[in-house]
């Protein structure tokens, strides 16, 4: 008979009992049994206090929780949430631990949506009373897609701020993406769906193989930058497909703009690019609008729009160009199969305008980039959905 023990998350143990095939008397194998569960206990609880706190042998709790409190106070909530993972772990019943921990998942870990709603409602048994901890946990039920009850803990919180209070405005525009959740939960405009990963945004376009697209997607032409782009050295881009005198892009409309519009501009008969002219209301918003691609030889186009009907971020839209007034659509929004609680920015259609369901694994977060472990290859073109790098 033999055990082995395995080390999982350097927090807690799993014994493994092996008994051999040989026959024993039962008075014999109970006797070992007693004997070996006693063993197991003391190593397991010898483990689990060895193990409770990785960390070396200088460095004290009352470090850890100084380092981790630091952190989470600069906003620095993936360095704060390894820390407080163990604090957590020694002290479970710690509703400050609990709040810190559920908040650090909350901006440093997408993986689990669901991890940071456990841990605040675990901190709000004995924090209620905490309109931060109901403004996270709004947040949190948001970014799970569970609106109605996001809504009220946003509603909960806007009634603990004050009439004149400068955050009302941004609360009532939470209020009002979780109403939109709520319309556009079963509205599905995309059957098919590629799956959807993470990219930084500065390197999202490496997501796009070029002999797959039915345009090219380029770096915006200087031509069409505006000081304020270039000052801000912005990675911009453009998508140009037929017909190829005609191209819509996303900019600023001047140096006080603090949002971006999408314009159209047409090739004159010489070959120039004429003057840029902006899209009307129906398109651009008091919000910002980017990455416009235009599909159907110009007479659907998709775009991201923080503003219209958003579930939350950008959100991708669909409108459709009535060449009888030169006019586009009221746009409409993707849908819950498409959009999230997150970035969503560009959507394009491969050459026969379809795109395929593919269900993906994610693993582990590693320097800021999610890894997916399975379900793509690098051939692969992917739809964007949120900030992060995949490799």
């Amino acid at each position: 008979m033999k055990f082995s023990v395995q080390i999982l998350n350097g927090a807690c143990a799993v014994l493994t009992l092996n008994i051999g095939q040989r026959e024993m008397n039962s008075s014999f194998i109970n006797r070992n049994i007693i004997k070996v569960k006693s063993e197991i206990l003391l190593l397991i609880l010898f483990i689990c206090a060895t193990l409770a706190f990785s960390q070396p042998a200088s460095v004290t709790e009352e470090d850890v929780i100084k380092q981790a409190n630091e952190l989470f106070s600069n906003e620095d909530y993936q360095g704060a949430l390894p820390l407080y993972a163990q604090l957590v772990s020694v002290h479970p019943a710690e509703a400050e631990y609990n709040y810190r921990f559920g908040v650090c998942t909350l901006f440093g870990n997408r993986h689990d949506k669901k991890k940071p709603i456990r841990y605040l409602n675990n901190a709000s048994k004995t924090m209620k009373d905490n309109p931060m901890l109901v403004y996270y946990l709004g947040l949190a039920y948001h970014q799970n897609e569970e609106y109605a009850t996001a809504m009220r803990y946003f509603n909960m919180y806007l009634a603990k701020l004050s009439p004149n209070s400068s955050e009302r405005a941004n609360i009532l525009e939470k209020v009002n993406v979780c109403l939109n959740g709520l319309n556009l939960s079963h509205k599905r405009l995309i059957s098919e769906i590629v799956s959807k990963s993470e990219f930084q945004k500065d390197n999202f376009h490496r997501a796009y193989r070029a002999d797959q697209l039915g345009g090219s997607l380029v770096v915006k032409p200087e031509i069409f930058q505006t000081n304020k782009e270039k000052k801000r050295a912005e990675l911009s881009f453009v998508y140009m497909s037929e017909p190829r005198d005609v191209l819509y892009y996303a900019g600023y409309e001047n140096e006080k703009s603090a949002n971006k519009d999408i314009f159209k501009v047409v090739m004159g008969a010489d070959g120039n690019w004429g003057e840029p002219e902006k899209l009307d209301a129906s398109i651009n918003t008091p919000y910002d609008e980017d990455y416009p691609v235009v599909m159907d030889n110009g007479l659907t186009m998709y775009f991201c729009s923080k503003g219209h009907s958003s579930l939350g971020g950008f959100d991708i839209y669909r409108t459709k160009l009535d060449t009888a007034n030169n006019s586009f659509s009221q746009p409409e929004n993707l849908g819950a199969g498409i959009n999230s609680p997150f970035d969503d920015i560009l959507f394009v259609l491969d050459k026969e305008n379809k795109v395929l369901q593919r269900p993906v694994l994610t693993g582990a977060l590693i320097e800021g980039m999610r890894i997916v472990s399975k379900g793509i290859s690098r051939e692969d073109r992917i739809i964007v959905n949120g900030l992060q790098q995949v490799r």
